[in-house]
């Protein structure tokens, strides 16, 4: 349905936008190296090899090509992404015109605190944006009221789990933290219902949140199994991505569907 010169022009586009993003890349350089508890090198360097390319419905990746509820042209490899149109339904209605490099970090704990402690980047705001991370799920503040209210979870309980008093297993939590520079716009809301990764995820993000939030947008969800949580918090252009341990008994099974749960930075 698109014209081989339009495919064509895509590519020579494509091509142009990875050359930038390779200069600009060298802004992040230094933050590439892997956190202390990051994984093995060998498993770096294979998600540095993973690319996707976008037309339409289907996905054409280093695995092969995929039909997804989907309607959007663009391309995604480690470093790079760029997009315009609605992605995957599946993980949330998302809307996006953007062209942007990335980079990615992450730690591993028995706690927030752990976590926060053990991840290491020098991308240029990271400093204050972990700052209003800690601020946002600091113990009694409305941040962690707000989460555990959308996990249906209570507010106590849930602190706990924070601290990692509720982990009798000592399954470490996780912690990816995504940076990004770049052009253009995205909207984005979660209602839900399951997502690719089988979490039921629920917030507002991006151009959606604008007048909600003024720069913590939240989005929050348990895991089909009941077994863990994850929380996202979206701060200028980083993205703190938690994955936690948590008793399925912590979780009701019908969480709030509220989807107003966005914080204002704080200072």
């Amino acid at each position: 349905w698109l014209k081989t010169s339009s495919v064509q022009a895509l590519i020579h586009l494509v091509a142009s936008l990875e050359n930038s993003a390779a200069m600009l890349g060298g802004l992040f350089d230094k933050s590439k190296s892997p956190s202390p508890a990051a994984d093995a090198s060998t498993a770096q360097q294979g998600s540095n090899s993973k690319w996707e390319v976008h037309l339409g419905p289907v996905s054409f990746d280093s695995q092969g090509v995929d039909l997804k509820p989907q309607f959007k042209v663009g391309v995604a490899s480690a470093n790079f992404e760029g997009e315009l149109g609605l992605g995957d339904i599946r993980d949330g209605v998302r809307l996006a015109a953007s062209v942007e490099t990335k980079v990615e970090v992450e730690s591993q704990g028995h706690s927030v605190q752990q976590l926060h402690d053990n991840i290491h980047c020098e991308t240029p705001g990271f400093q204050e944006a972990l700052n209003i991370a800690k601020s946002t799920l600091g113990a009694g503040g409305d941040g962690v009221r707000k989460i555990a209210e959308s996990l249906g979870a209570d507010t106590a309980a849930f602190q706990r789990v924070l601290e990692g008093e509720e982990n009798p297993e000592r399954v470490p939590m996780q912690l990816l933290v995504k940076a990004a520079l770049g052009l253009g716009m995205a909207a984005e809301v979660k209602f839900g219902w399951e997502d690719t990764s089988g979490y039921h995820m629920v917030g507002v993000g991006g151009q959606a949140a604008a007048g909600v939030s003024l720069g913590c947008n939240i989005f929050a969800g348990r895991h089909k199994t009941g077994t863990s949580v994850k929380i996202i918090l979206g701060i200028t252009n980083f993205d703190f991505e938690y994955v936690m341990p948590v008793q399925p008994s912590m979780v009701l099974d019908k969480a709030n569907d509220s989807r107003e749960i966005c914080m204002p930075a704080q200072d």
